[in-house]
C-alpha cells in the first residue's frame, strides 16, 4: 500500500492559500515538508492523534521546536530522562524533526496543534535549522509563532529559550551572536519567560562539553537532556506556581504511561503511605497496569483531581480501589489486580460469572432518570463507562452479573413510575403491570447500538440514528454534536452514490470485498473508537479479518480533517497493520484481495471534500461541500484533465421520533429534486420499508448512473 501526495496540488494550493504580503520574510511564511521529508507526515498524525485521544485536556507543559525537542522521545537522545519530565508534568511534545519557523508556523495553521487543549505553559525552541543568513527573519519568524500561541491561548505563560549551542565553535555561531540576544530582548519586551542554559553546555574554552551531544555537535544526548531538565524544571514550576507542591511526590506512575497514553489503568490508593516506598516503587516497575497514589491522611477527591489534571486524562475501567502497601506485598497482588480492571474483581482466582441483558423502550421520548431495578440475590448490576447500563431519551437497557457458571437468567422488576414501556428487546416472559413490568432477560448484555443497514451489493450503508439525553458514553450530559452528526451522513450518503455509479456493487468488482461506509455510534461506551467524531470508509473481506478501514476524522462544522487510516489482516501494499494518520492533501489506496488497489481515495485542501479513483479508469469523482451539515454535491469528470461536471447534491435528514430518514437529491439547475425515505422501528433501528427504493437500492442512485 502506498500512501501518495500530490505534489502538483500541493504547489497550487500552496500557492492559492499561503499568500503573504511581499515584506513578510521567508521564515514567517507557513511552508510544509510533505515531499522532501516523509517523516514529517508521520510526525503530525502522531501528534494530531494525540491531541485528540486527550481532547480538551490542561498540558502542564508544551514543548514547541524542531528535531531538538522531537528528541526528547528519541532512544539515541533523551528518552531515558524524558519520563522524569513527563512524571513531573503533563506533557504534549510539538517539536518535529527538521522544522524551521516556517514550518512551525504551518503546523499551527493547518494541524491543529493548537486546537483542542489548553495549556498552562509553552515552552519554545526554535530556529536553528533556519540558518544564520537572515538573522532578523528568524527572530521575526519566532515571534510570529508567540503570537499564533498567544492568540489561542491568551492565558498560557511562555517560556522562551535560546538556540542552543551548536557546531564545533559555538560562541561564533550566528544564534549565538546575533539572534539568541535578539530574542532575549524580545522576551524581556513582550513578557515571556527567558531561558538561556548554554553556558552549562560549554568548557572554558567556549568548546561543546564531552558527552553531551551527538557527533553532529547539534542534538544532545541523554546527559544533555539531563541539564536541560535540570534547567528548565524550577523555570516551569514557577510560572505554573507550584513550587514544592508535596502531592507531587505521592503519585507513581507505571512506566506504560508514557509509551501507550491510550492504556486504561487502575488507580490505586494506597491508605498507609504518605510517600512511595522502595518496595512500592519496584511493585510498580513489575506492575504495569496500575497508577499509585500514596494517600494516608490526604482527601481522596482532591488527589482525584490532582492526579487526573496533572497528568494525561486516565481512563479508569473500575474506579478506583483502596488498598494498604500490605495488599499491594501479597504474592497474588498482581493477578488480584488484573482481575479488579477486567471483572472489579479484587481477587486472585478468575471470576466465574454469569451475565444478561435487555432493553425496554419509553413509550415517548422525553428525558429523566432510569428507572429502579428489583433483583433477586446473588445478581446485581453491572454499571459503568463500559456500555454495560445507560438510559437515554429512547431506552434503558441493562447488564446484570452474578458469580457462578451458566446460571439460569433471573426474573427482573422494573418500575418506572410516570414512563410508558412501549416494547422490549432481548427478554422473554413479560408481565406488565401499573408502573413497570417484569422480564427474563436473554441477551448477553444491554448494549445501546441504534442503526439501520442498507445493502446495495457489495456496498454496505449504516445509517446511525442518534437520540439526546444519553447518560452513558463520551456524551453523559452533553449535548450531541448534530452539525458533525448531519455532515457524517451526507459524506457516506454522496460516497454511496459515487461507489453504486462506478459500479461498485457488483461483488465482481470488489473481488468479493465489501464497501462498508459506517458513520460514528453516540450509543457505543466512552473507549469505544468512534471518539472523537469521524465516517468510516472501510473495505473489508473474510469476516473483518481483512480490513482497509479509513477514520476520516470531523470538525465542528463537518469538514473533514484527516484520516487515521487502519490496516488490518496483514493486507500487501507496503504499510505494516496498525494506524497511519494522514494529512489533507494525501491519497490512500484501498487494496483487495488480490493485493492490488481496487479505489483511492484524496482528501482535499481545507477538508472541503474527497476525490475518488479506479485504477485503469481515466474518470474521477469528487464530494464537496462549503457546508457539509446542509448537503455535500457529487461532482464527475470524464479524465483529469476535463472540467468538472455537477450532477447532483445530497441532504440527508433523520426523525428519530417518526423512525424515518430522508434523501433529497437535487438537480445541479435546482428546478427539480428526488427524494426517497426509508422507515425503522423507532426503538430499535431494524428496517422496515424503503419509499423510492427498489430491492434495497437507492432509486436516485440509478439516476446518477444514467446520468454519465
Amino acid at each position: 500500500m502506498s500512501i501518495k501526495i500530490i505534489a502538483s496540488f500541493l504547489v497550487l494550493s500552496a500557492a492559492a492559500a499561503f499568500a503573504v504580503p511581499a515584506e513578510e520574510p521567508e521564515a514567517c511564511r507557513p511552508a510544509a515538508r510533505f515531499v522532501t521529508a516523509p517523516w514529517w507526515t508521520r510526525r503530525l498524525g502522531e501528534t494530531r492523534s494525540q491531541i485528540m485521544r486527550d481532547k480538551n485536556a490542561c498540558y502542564d507543559l508544551v514543548l514547541v521546536g524542531d528535531s531538538i525537542t522531537h528528541r526528547w522521545e528519541n532512544k539515541a537522545n533523551g528518552a531515558d530522562v524524558y519520563p522524569k519530565l513527563q512524571k513531573r508534568y503533563k506533557v504534549l511534545n510539538l517539536g518535529n524533526g527538521g522544522d524551521r519557523t516556517q514550518n512551525v508556523i504551518w503546523r499551527f495553521e493547518n494541524n491543529g496543534e493548537l486546537d483542542d487543549y489548553t495549556a498552562k505553559v509553552f515552552a519554545v525552541m526554535i530556529g536553528v535549522n533556519n540558518g544564520g543568513k537572515v538573522p532578523e527573519g528568524t527572530v521575526a519568524g519566532v515571534k510570529k509563532i508567540v503570537g499564533m500561541i498567544r492568540a489561542k491561548h491568551p492565558e498560557s505563560k511562555i517560556l522562551l529559550q535560546a538556540i542552543l549551542p551548536h557546531g564545533k565553535n559555538p560562541r561564533a555561531a550566528v544564534s549565538e551572536k546575533t539572534i539568541n540576544p535578539m530574542l532575549k530582548a524580545y522576551a524581556a519586551e513582550s513578557g515571556c519567560t527567558w531561558l538561556d542554559m548554554n553556558e552549562k553546555f560549554l568548557d572554558e574554552k567556549g568548546e561543546i562539553k564531552p558527552g553531551l551531544m551527538m557527533p553532529d555537535d547539534l542534538h544532545p544526548i541523554a546527559a544533555g537532556y539531563e541539564i536541560w531538565l535540570a534547567e528548565m524544571c524550577p523555570v516551569v514550576d514557577e510560572l505554573l506556581g507550584r513550587w514544592g507542591k508535596p502531592d507531587e511526590n505521592a503519585v507513581v506512575l507505571p512506566e506504560k504511561y508514557a509509551r501507550d497514553p491510550g492504556a486504561e489503568f487502575a488507580l490505586v490508593f494506597v491508605t498507609d503511605l504518605n510517600a512511595p516506598t522502595a518496595a512500592l516503587r519496584a511493585f510498580a516497575d513489575d506492575y504495569q497496569d496500575a497508577v499509585l497514589v500514596c494517600a494516608k491522611g490526604a482527601d481522596r477527591d482532591r488527589l482525584l483531581a490532582d492526579v487526573c489534571g496533572r497528568y494525561r486524562v486516565f481512563r479508569f475501567p473500575r474506579g478506583r480501589i483502596d488498598l494498604t502497601s500490605a495488599d499491594l506485598a501479597r504474592p497474588d497482588a498482581k493477578a488480584s489486580l488484573a482481575n479488579y480492571i477486567r471483572w472489579g474483581r479484587y481477587q486472585a482466582e478468575t471470576p466465574c460469572l454469569t451475565r444478561y441483558g435487555a432493553r425496554v423502550y419509553r413509550a415517548k421520548r422525553v428525558t429523566g432518570d432510569p428507572p429502579a431495578l428489583e433483583l433477586p440475590a446473588p445478581w446485581h448490576l453491572v454499571d459503568g463507562d463500559d456500555g454495560a447500563t445507560g438510559c437515554d431519551s429512547r431506552l434503558y437497557y441493562f447488564t446484570i452479573e452474578a458469580d457462578g457458571t451458566s446460571l439460569p437468567p433471573p426474573t427482573v422488576t422494573i418500575r418506572w413510575p410516570g414512563v410508558g414501556i412501549s416494547s422490549v428487546d432481548g427478554a422473554r416472559d413479560v408481565v406488565r403491570f401499573a408502573d413497570g413490568l417484569s422480564l427474563v432477560p436473554t441477551a448477553s448484555s444491554g448494549g445501546a447500538n441504534y442503526l439501520t443497514m442498507v445493502n446495495d451489493g457489495a456496498i454496505e450503508l449504516a445509517l446511525h440514528h442518534h437520540v439526546e439525553g444519553a447518560q452513558h458514553g463520551p456524551y453523559g450530559g452533553k449535548v450531541l454534536p448534530w452539525k458533525k452528526i448531519r455532515a457524517s451522513d451526507n459524506w457516506r450518503a454522496a460516497l454511496h452514490a459515487v461507489f453504486k455509479s462506478a459500479g461498485f456493487a457488483s461483488r465482481s468488482a470488489t473481488e468479493g470485498a465489501e464497501i462498508k461506509l459506517y458513520g460514528f455510534d453516540s450509543n457505543f461506551p466512552r473507549r469505544h473508537v468512534d471518539h472523537p467524531e469521524h465516517f468510516h470508509v472501510m473495505l473489508e473481506w473474510d469476516n473483518w479479518k481483512k480490513n482497509n478501514v479509513g477514520h476520516y476524522t470531523l470538525d465542528e462544522d463537518g469538514f473533514i480533517r484527516g484520516n487515521n487510516f487502519l490496516i488490518c489482516g496483514g493486507i500487501t501494499g507496503g504499510l505494516k497493520d496498525g494506524y497511519h494518520p494522514q494529512r489533507l492533501g494525501e491519497t490512500t489506496e484501498y487494496i483487495g484481495p488480490s493485493g492490488n488497489p481496487l479505489f483511492s481515495i484524496e482528501m482535499l485542501s481545507g477538508g472541503r471534500g474527497l476525490v475518488v479513483r479506479s485504477p485503469g479508469s481515466p474518470i474521477e469523482w469528487r464530494v464537496c461541500s462549503e457546508a457539509p451539515a446542509d448537503s455535500v454535491a457529487i461532482f464527475h469528470r470524464q479524465n483529469p484533465a476535463a472540467g468538472w461536471q455537477e450532477l447532483v447534491s445530497v441532504s440527508v435528514t433523520d426523525d428519530t421520533e417518526a423512525g424515518e430518514m430522508g434523501f433529497v437529491f437535487r438537480k445541479t439547475t435546482g428546478e427539480s429534486s428526488d427524494r426517497a425515505s426509508i422507515q425503522y422501528d423507532r426503538d430499535t433501528g431494524r428496517l422496515l420499508r424503503c419509499s423510492g427504493f427498489g430491492c434495497a437500492k437507492l432509486a436516485q442512485f440509478d439516476r446518477v448512473s444514467r446520468v454519465w
